[in-house]
């Protein structure tokens, strides 16, 4: 009887998660939105946090604790987003330290609970952190950073170490390449910037003119920066979130 009653009370507990958590979401949008669209951003934001909530707990994968993990990765990216960035691109893409406690829970704690701390960091990091340009900065940081936690997931299922992982990080920085020079030319420097796409690439190649130098202009200049730039922040992801996770693994090996 009192199992049951534990395993009921658990369940309480998610479901007022599942309601409190895309509301906490929602106002913190709308608190801190910089734009016109924050409310029916604050709405989508909400609405995908709920409905993850909800696949996770239907299909059992996720534990009170995993909630609470992801919460605290959550606040230590909005954190670790108050730190100068290493180095800030002419179109906005901070190259920060941001992504590591997603990457570093999924190595501990798995997909399901990367993927909604991820979430749930969206408008702390869009909104809250100095320059981190408001919903769409937010939404592309999420956009960027999840191909670094799903593709070695996928092909090295679920093993944090071997061949198969490390094709797997290689192949998340190039997918997240890929990714990136769509996401940047279709939605996030024309919303930004209010630019129709066809104008990205001229604006682009005015604002990067000392590229010219080395033969570099037009399509081939705007894709050359972006994976520069994303392959950059994915090795920086990858090497300390793993630096981190195999610290704290054999320090607790000693204990």
């Amino acid at each position: 009887m009192l199992y049951k009653r534990k395993n009921l009370e658990s369940g309480m507990d998610r479901k007022y998660l599942e309601w409190t958590v895309p509301l906490i979401i929602f106002f913190l949008s709308v608190l801190f939105g910089l734009r016109g669209t924050n409310l029916a951003l604050g709405l989508f934001l909400a609405l995908l946090t709920y409905l993850s909530l909800r696949i996770f707990r239907y299909k059992n994968r996720l534990r009170s604790r995993d909630y609470i993990v992801a919460a605290t990765g959550s606040a230590f990216s909005t954190i670790l987003g108050f730190l100068p960035p290493l180095f800030l691109t002419p179109w906005g893409m901070r190259i920060d330290f941001v992504a590591l406690p997603w990457i570093i829970i999924w190595l501990y704690s798995g997909l399901e609970t990367a993927l909604l701390s991820a979430v749930l960091s969206i408008p702390m990091v869009g909104y809250l952190e100095p320059g981190g340009g408001g919903w769409i900065g937010g939404i592309m940081k999420f956009l960027a950073s999840i191909w670094m936690i799903v593709i070695p997931e996928l092909l090295s299922r679920g093993k944090h170490s071997g061949l198969r992982f490390r094709v797997g990080l290689v192949a998340a920085i190039i997918v997240r390449s890929i990714a990136m020079i769509i996401f940047n030319y279709y939605f996030a420097i024309p919303l930004f910037f209010g630019l129709d796409p066809s104008l990205v690439v001229t604006q682009f190649e005015r604002g990067l003119a000392c590229m010219k130098i080395i033969g570099f202009s037009g399509v081939v200049l705007f894709i050359i920066e972006i994976i520069v730039w994303n392959t950059v922040q994915g090795f920086i992801d990858a090497f300390f979130s793993l630096l981190i996770y195999r610290g704290i693994a054999e320090r607790q090996k000693l204990e």
